[in-house]
């Protein structure tokens, strides 16, 4: 079982995915679901680098038997038992969606049909899939010929400030929940104001 499909680091994805959808439906937004490769990549790396833990990584690699050792090789998701706190969340998250016939949470995150194994490709398949694919490379459309990529405007340094003054308000507000998240608006705001200071120069 590789880093990228182990059952914690969905957990913590999924629970990312479904706190934005539960906020997506309470505004309103039409097709809540669809997010773009930006938002999806965001909530792998918050989950990669502030959640998972370091001795699920190491675990990963040595199941991988990239890194040698003596010690017997057992499934990666044995060794890391999911969170049980993220096993709560998720939970309370599928009953707050109130499906007809929701799925086992544990059987979610490590569905079996995930383990069938086709093929395992070598060295030699591996590149000529990946030649075939730039050589094909082309930006993808929707159906009706439309481009569905999306920029962002421009966002202004004092604007920036501005915003993180804010979240440092609503985290203040929070009494001892938001204590951590004060410490980090103020480093965001120290951050916008080094470059704020090196556009006026």
């Amino acid at each position: 079982m590789q880093c990228w499909d182990h059952p914690q680091l969905k957990a913590y994805y999924r629970r990312h995915f479904n706190r934005l959808l539960l906020q997506r439906l309470e505004d309103n937004i039409a097709n809540p679901k669809k997010i773009d490769i930006l938002c999806a990549i965001q909530m792998v790396v918050r989950a990669w680098t502030y959640e998972v833990k370091p001795e699920t990584i190491f675990n990963c690699f040595r199941h991988c038997k990239i890194r040698s050792t003596e010690e017997p090789i057992v499934d990666a998701s044995e060794e890391c038992p999911l969170d049980l706190k993220v096993i709560e969340d998720l939970e309370l998250q599928i009953q707050q969606f109130h499906y007809h016939n929701p799925m086992d949470i544990k059987n979610l995150l490590n569905y079996p049909e995930e383990q069938v194994i086709a093929y395992t490709p070598n060295v030699d398949d591996i590149i000529e899939d990946q030649l075939q694919e730039w050589s094909g490379l082309q930006v993808e459309v929707n159906n009706d010929g439309a481009d569905d990529s999306q920029e962002f405007p421009i966002v202004s340094a004092a604007e920036a400030y501005k915003m993180v003054e804010m979240l440092e308000r609503f985290w203040m507000q929070q009494d001892d929940l938001g204590i951590p998240f004060v410490a980090a608006s103020q480093k965001m705001k120290e951050g916008v104001s080094m470059i704020r200071t090196k556009q006026l120069v």
